[in-house]
Formats: structure tokens, C-alpha cells, sequence
């Protein structure tokens, strides 16, 4: 349901089975600065097999 959102809003396109990839300008580099970092930085989420920020 939100795959098909975002894909009819143009955020994203598919980029092969099952994947996607971000066409929003900016929106990555975002991704990755802010939301990866805190949700792996969250001690909830360190037993639940999240894996590490990116080295940038």
C-alpha cells in the first residue's frame, strides 16, 4: 500500500524485484543523516537485528 503510494507520487520507481530507489533530490542523503542513524542508535532496536549507519 505505501510501495504504490510512493510510486504514484513519483518518489520512488522500481529498481528491480522487490527493490526501489529514491528519486526525491536530497531525499537519500537525508534518509541516511537522520533516520538510519537514530533508528540504529535506539537501544530498543539493537537486540531486533538492526543493522549500523552507513560509514558516510
Amino acid at each position: 500500500m505505501y510501495r504504490q503510494r510512493l510510486l504514484d507520487a513519483g518518489a520512488i520507481r522500481a529498481a528491480g524485484h522487490g527493490k526501489v530507489t529514491i528519486t526525491l533530490p536530497y531525499m537519500r542523503e537525508y534518509l541516511r543523516e537522520h533516520i538510519v542513524a537514530e533508528a540504529a542508535s535506539d537501544d530498543t532496536r539493537k537486540d531486533a537485528g538492526f543493522p549500523p549507519p552507513p560509514d558516510l
